[in-house]
């Protein structure tokens, strides 16, 4: 799932 960050980024992180 794709995560919007504060500073408005996106962090594609899948750690399972």
């Amino acid at each position: 799932m794709a995560r919007l960050n504060a500073d408005g980024t996106i962090d594609n992180s899948f750690n399972i």
